[in-house]
């Protein structure tokens, strides 16, 4: 069996690609750069890119990165979330008990409460910004 020249990995007969790097079979150096290979290093396999200074990664809870949302969506988001909550209770809870009283009040707050809190922390945990 023939082996790969990029990983080394054993060749099947009448393979055409490297199963495990996906190298054309008739690749002859590791840097090959053939028809299909992508032009940039920036997608270059990385252990073949030169190594980078690191960057230090922030995060935020206020303000807006490129994944995430700053202060005035997070807190459209709560106000959202918790008129979302209070409609379920007066239109959709009263209907599925078939009565509203502070008994249903107290029975729609144990589950209502953890999936609110669980949603809240959600939005307000600090988020990558760079």
């Amino acid at each position: 069996m023939e082996q790969c020249v990029v990983c080394g990995a054993a060749l099947r007969q009448g393979d055409e690609w490297c199963g495990q790097c996906y190298a054309p079979r008739n690749t002859s150096h590791p840097s090959y750069r053939g028809p299909g290979a992508i032009g940039t290093s920036e997608f270059a396999d990385p252990r073949l890119r030169p190594p980078t200074q690191p960057h230090e990664v922030k995060f935020s809870r206020f303000r807006g990165g490129p994944t995430s949302m700053g202060v005035v969506g997070r807190v459209l988001t709560s106000i959202l979330a918790l008129l979302l909550a209070c409609a379920i209770y007066l239109y959709i809870f009263p209907v599925i008990v078939g009565e509203a009283s502070r008994r249903t009040l107290l029975l729609y707050l144990v589950p209502a409460v953890p999936v609110l809190l669980a949603v809240l922390r959600r939005v307000w945990r600090p988020h990558r910004i760079s």
